[in-house]
């Protein structure tokens, strides 16, 4: 299913639900032995990811305690599992600028770095395969953040279990913005990366609210982080190619590496400084509020009604007006109960 929030469902039921399923996802990813096993374990960083972006977006309701004790769960799991998957995007970083570059620069220019990059994500490929410790231990780890949802302190109900969690999440990244632009060193741009991946993860949730729109805004936050992911494995490609790389008669490659690699973070970062002003041009408590009149006005086009019947609710024909049950109708009601999503 779809990491949204579902027509009809409480914002409770539906964390849950999320959560579940997303840990059941990364332990099917973790337990398979078929395919390439490179992309199983990318694909349960991500649900790690999408667990972290939920707990933020509700922080305000599971409390600071419950909140970091799963955070620090789902980052734990997702760091011990990141050697290889850094090592493939480096490689992606170094191809992507080759790209970039065109006809300025040969491809034959950084091939022995490339080669150097391989043989390294090789390594870090044998090494999880010789240590399947690691795998066990994120494995047992999601059993016991399995067993503790139930217990999640949700208590509260509708946008307001939500509201404290996006503000502080757009805030922070409308900060972590402004601090990049004045200063854009590669630890403000890659916490301002994280924020917009965090607030990514949250316009997905409640994209159903009003898809035209949170359609829009969620393809942009979607290319604005990667053109942030993509500054931030630059800058990684060039700390580690200066520490690892076997620097004999090489120093012209590393130096051209460094030239161009300046250049192309510079252009990112033009563009990355253009969206942010568009998707952070709003104040956090105006941002919050249209999310919040999205999610109600969303809530009473799907109203569903107890029909006379044995108490079943039933969605409305034309999903905006309660239409009247068989024992209304008998009674000649023209209406009957609604309960809009809450």
């Amino acid at each position: 299913m779809a990491f949204q929030f579902a027509p009809g469902e409480s914002v409770n039921d539906g964390t849950r639900r999320l959560a579940l399923e997303q840990i059941g996802a990364a332990i099917t990813h973790l337990r398979c032995a078929k395919g390439d096993r490179q992309e199983h374990i990318h694909a349960s960083r991500k649900c790690m990811k999408r667990l972290r972006g939920l707990v933020r977006l509700v922080r305000g309701e599971l409390g600071d305690e419950v909140y970091r004790r799963e955070n620090a769960c789902f980052r734990e799991i997702a760091q011990g599992l990141s050697g290889l998957r850094d090592a493939e995007a480096l490689i992606e970083a170094l191809d992507d600028l080759v790209i970039w570059l065109g006809p300025r620069s040969p491809k034959s220019r950084f091939a022995a770095i490339r080669r150097w990059l391989n043989k390294r994500r090789v390594t870090a490929y044998q090494k999880l395969e010789a240590d399947e410790t690691r795998v066990e231990e994120a494995v047992a780890l999601l059993d016991e953040a399995e067993k503790r949802v139930s217990s999640w302190p949700l208590h509260g109900d509708g946008f307001t279990v939500m509201a404290d969690g996006m503000r502080r999440v757009y805030g922070r990244g409308r900060k972590e913005f402004a601090e990049a632009l004045w200063r854009p060193a590669t630890s403000a741009m890659h916490g301002w990366r994280k924020r917009v991946k965090h607030l990514w993860y949250h316009v997905k949730l409640l994209r159903d609210t009003w898809p035209q729109m949170m359609q829009v805004t969620q393809a942009e936050l979607d290319q604005l982080g990667d053109m942030l992911g993509k500054d931030h494995d630059l800058a990684l490609l060039f700390e580690v190619v200066v520490e690892e790389f076997p620097r004999s008669g090489a120093s012209a490659t590393v130096g051209a590496l460094k030239k161009r690699i300046g250049e192309r973070r510079a252009a990112l970062q033009d563009e990355c400084f253009v969206s942010g002003r568009q998707l952070y041009a709003e104040r956090p408590g105006a941002f919050v509020r249209r999310m919040q009149a999205y999610w109600m006005t969303w809530g009473e086009g799907h109203i569903y009604e107890v029909s006379g019947t044995g108490g079943v609710l039933q969605k409305s024909k034309d999903g905006r007006a309660p239409v009247a049950g068989p024992a209304d109708a008998a009674a000649g009601n023209g209406s009957s109960i609604a309960t809009p999503l809450r």
